[in-house]
């Protein structure tokens, strides 16, 4: 209840006030005070008002699941920009791999054309020349396969990360959005049992207006009637005496 407390005793809540006193009473108070049957001290009961507290806290809850979706777009946001840049790392290693492919099979077809001006040349070959160039060629192509393989492994490796990086960031995602469901869940049985108690809260509301209601008629009875109940009292204590 949000009423003040009596301004008399400070004990009890106000349910009366007089303006011309300018005060709010219980109503203990208010019989003690304005005893005095001539007294025409204007005066009206107070409604009982309820502090709700709901709205804030559905507030707080809202503003969390708005900072939790804006973390999980953030994290979308940057999956994509990974996956994106690792894409394009991935297309420019598979280039590079393809140029050197196509250098190495440049340099095969090389030594096959040179093979076939040897097999054509009628002249003196130079036979020690002609196996050190051969050799010398071997030597190179061994080593840019070697380097190939090499870049080769590093890109497989590169892809591998990459997969297991965006398997931890879609399971981070996933957990992050059952996060915000259940969140959702919560927030709507609060919400449920809120209502509810609101209604329970209008209900004593209504319970105590009535009782207000009660208390002043039987108050305005007793003033109206009160020198005649006090007669037939003395009557009858008269009559028993």
């Amino acid at each position: 209840m949000n009423n003040p407390k009596c301004q008399s005793c400070f004990k009890f809540i106000a349910i009366v006030l007089c303006k011309e006193c300018n005060i709010h009473i219980c109503f203990k108070c208010d019989e003690n005070i304005h005893q005095d049957k001539n007294d025409n001290h204007y005066r009206t009961t107070i409604s009982f008002q309820t502090k709700s507290t709901q709205q804030p806290e559905n507030d707080n809850q809202m503003e969390i699941i708005k900072q939790k979706k804006k973390q999980l777009q953030e994290l979308k946001d940057k999956e994509s920009q990974l996956t994106k840049y690792y894409q394009d790392k991935m297309i420019q290693a598979k280039k590079k791999y393809e140029q050197q492919i196509s250098a190495l099979e440049n340099r095969l077809q090389q030594a096959q054309q040179f093979m076939n001006e040897i097999g054509q040349d009628n002249g003196e070959l130079d036979v020690d020349n002609m196996q050190n160039e051969l050799e010398n060629l071997e030597k190179s192509l061994k080593t840019e396969i070697k380097i190939a393989e090499e870049e080769q492994k590093k890109l497989d490796e590169k892809t591998l990360k990459v997969d297991t990086l965006l398997d931890r960031v879609k399971k981070a995602t996933d957990i992050e959005q059952q996060q915000i469901s259940k969140m959702n869940e919560v927030i709507q049985i609060f919400k449920a049992c809120s209502e509810q108690l609101q209604k329970e809260k209008d209900l004593l509301m209504l319970d105590n207006e009535k009782l207000i209601g009660e208390v002043e008629i039987f108050a305005k009875f007793f003033d109206e009637n009160g020198p005649l109940m006090e007669e037939l009292n003395a009557q009858k204590n008269n009559e028993q005496q």
